[in-house]
């Protein structure tokens, strides 16, 4: 019988870290699970390549999706691809600031769907259609 690890990464507010375990299996396609809470802006970056310890998704100039969960205070949530921002939904307050909250991204041939929750494409939150997918996140 195998055991499942929990593989835990801590982000301390305004820095950013990459983790290679995290790489979806086929470019492309794949989803994130996790848990986050912060009282505004937890923002993941999906691209090709990892990013440096000094990665800021504003300069970044390689194809890449950005989802932001709880922007402007935890009023909105953002996508942006390749610093162009697709989708601002008004009015979704994700994020607590007092406990870990389960939250999940998928990214299927240019389909980004987030949802609430532990399990994966359940309580879907944003779904957004890429008309150009970018197939090698």
């Amino acid at each position: 019988m195998s055991e499942k690890k929990k593989r835990f990464l801590t982000v301390a507010p305004f820095k950013c870290t990459w983790n290679e375990d995290s790489r979806f299996k086929e470019a492309g396609r794949g989803c994130i699970a996790f848990e986050a809470f912060a009282l505004n802006d937890v923002t993941l970056v999906f691209r090709e390549q990892v990013g440096s310890q000094h990665y800021h998704y504003k300069m970044d100039n390689s194809p890449n999706y950005t989802v932001i969960l709880c922007s402007h205070h935890n009023h909105r949530l953002k996508i942006e691809v390749n610093g162009k921002t697709v989708v601002d939904a008004a009015g979704v307050g994700l994020c607590c600031s007092s406990s870990f909250q389960s939250y999940w991204i998928g990214i299927y041939d240019g389909l980004i769907s987030i949802g609430k929750g532990r399990y994966p494409f359940q309580n879907i939150v944003v779904q957004w259609l890429d008309s150009k997918p970018n197939y090698s996140v």
